[in-house]
């Protein structure tokens, strides 16, 4: 997510008893969800408000585990899950490498 960019995961949850989404992120991120696509909630901003400097690089690699039902989704919704850079006007913005979904799916 260098520079203005942004990446954004919409999770169908209606299938879903229960549901846990791990990133794995590094360099300058802001990580955010949302119930609705418009309104984010921060989740982790590696800046911490641009109290930390501008990463030139890797080697902060972290590991979030989202549980919805945290935020307020319900099942039949949309979870969104916003990648951005806290340091818009440089690169190295919000890294992800990968990601694990882990849930329960309603049956009958």
């Amino acid at each position: 997510c260098d520079n203005g960019g942004i990446l954004i995961y919409a999770f169908d949850l209606s299938d879903m008893l229960s549901a846990k989404f791990t990133f794995y992120l590094a360099q300058n991120y802001i990580l955010e969800v949302s119930t609705d696509g418009e309104n984010y909630t921060v989740v982790a901003d590696y800046s911490e408000g641009g109290k930390v400097p501008h990463l030139p690089g890797g080697g902060n690699d972290t590991t979030f585990t989202l549980d919805p039902s945290t935020y307020g989704a319900k099942g039949g919704g949309v979870f969104y899950v916003r990648i951005r850079n806290c340091y818009p006007s440089k690169g190295f913005g919000g890294c992800i490498s990968r990601f694990i979904m882990e849930y329960t799916k309603e049956t009958e």
